[in-house]
């Protein structure tokens, strides 16, 4: 015992070392070279430069070396060669907690003490007050549900908070995080140990509280770097490619290698299939081309709800092997069947242009395929491609030019 806690650290201040001022223009990674141990390099040679105020990604398959950047830029180690530069002052010539103190870290299994919600959230900074507390958990937009406890904020949350949801857990963690009013938030699979719905709303929080706020996320689940300002690939230690989701896409590399992995290749049946959408069919074929890389794969079981009435609506689906059946609450809440839709089928097709409730419910009746596209990766594309943003509005107002006279009918 006495020898394990003898042990020098890794990494100690320099002499003299100074306090870091706030973080204001940019972090920079100049030539660094870091190996876990000597027998295998987990960076070699990697050159980067983020400046401050905007999203940034770094994504690769496991053991390339994403998480081990995160850590170097929280000076958990040192470069064996090369600098992590901060406003252009290496972070070694500053003490690690005036380094630390300006950082906001959220883990993927983020540790929580049997102590009160209250105290969990105070822990990232121990002189914050109530008022701090709650403003933090507000912005992580669980005040709410931390109210409705049996003790509200003096809630004991159990061992490792077992007392609370996955979700209500990562959200603790990230007002931890805010309620030390971090320059730099760091996130590190902050997602990926959640269900899809939860994982999507708090992707939804986190680039909220983002903004004004410099933000580094390390992530293997492509669906939460779509808004990212710019992704970095990393492979085997290096940094291969650089850009936004579209352009990484268009670029045919080592991104659009893994964005296929998780949501299937963007084929003729996928291009083929979103022609026959009016919304799409004004489109040229490379355009729906480009619109087909976004599209992903899923799979249900008979009797699988796959969309409920009510709900808001993100998504497009295309039937591509299947029975589903549209239903919506009638008279005195009594189901009513709308229609049976099969292969080549279609429904969503205006959660695509705007954010609004699911006007029925949609289960499949047997084992069913579909290909969905999310109407967030479907708005970044637009937003990154003029011409097919306008050959979109086009489409759409000569749809709408088309049914002005059913309407007046």
């Amino acid at each position: 015992m006495e020898e394990v806690l003898d042990e020098g650290a890794e990494v100690s201040d320099a002499a003299g070392a100074g306090v870091m001022p706030p973080l204001s223009r940019e972090i920079r990674f100049e030539g660094v070279d870091f190996s876990h141990t000597r027998e295998q390099p987990t960076l070699r040679g990697v050159d980067f430069a983020l400046p401050a105020g905007r999203w940034y990604a770094l994504v690769g398959t496991s053991g390339c070396g994403k998480s081990t950047t995160l850590s170097l830029l929280m000076r958990l180690y040192d470069p064996a060669k090369g600098r992590v530069l901060v406003d252009g002052a290496d972070v070694r010539g500053y003490t690690q907690a005036s380094l630390r103190a300006q950082m906001g870290v959220v883990l993927q299994d983020s540790f929580l003490f049997n102590l009160s919600v209250r105290e969990n959230i105070r822990y990232g900074r121990l002189d914050a007050t109530d008022a701090d507390v709650e403003a933090a958990a507000r912005a992580a937009e669980i005040h709410e549900g931390i109210l409705a406890l049996p003790e509200g904020y003096d809630t004991l949350v159990g061992e490792r908070g077992g007392r609370l949801s996955g979700g209500q857990r990562q959200r603790v963690a990230v007002a931890r995080a805010l309620v030390r009013s971090p320059r730099l938030l760091l996130l590190d699979e902050a997602t990926s140990a959640l269900d899809p719905q939860t994982e999507a709303a708090l992707n939804a929080t986190l680039q909220r509280v983002a903004r004004d706020r410099t933000v580094v996320s390390v992530t293997h689940r492509l669906d939460s770097v779509l808004h990212a300002d710019r992704i970095l690939v990393f492979d085997r230690g290096q940094l291969l490619e650089e850009g936004s989701h579209v352009e990484l896409l268009a670029r045919d590399g080592l991104y659009a290698q893994l964005w296929h992995q998780q949501h299937g290749s963007a084929g003729e049946v996928e291009a083929r299939l979103l022609s026959r959408v009016p919304i799409f069919r004004r489109l040229s074929a490379p355009q729906v081309a480009i619109l087909a890389r976004l599209v992903a794969t899923e799979r249900f079981a008979a009797g699988e709800l796959i969309v409920r009435e009510g709900e808001p609506g993100d998504r497009l689906y295309i039937v591509t092997q299947g029975r589903v059946e549209v239903v919506a609450e009638g008279a005195a809440g009594r189901p009513r069947r709308l229609a049976e839709l099969r292969d080549g089928d279609y429904f969503g097709e205006v959660a695509l242009l705007r954010s609004a409730p699911r006007t029925a419910s949609v289960r499949a009746l047997s084992p069913t395929t579909a290909l969905v596209l999310a109407r967030q990766a479907f708005l970044v594309l637009l937003e990154a491609n003029p011409e097919l943003r306008a050959a979109f509005e086009e489409s759409m107002e000569t749809r709408k030019k088309a049914e002005e006279p059913v309407a007046a009918a």
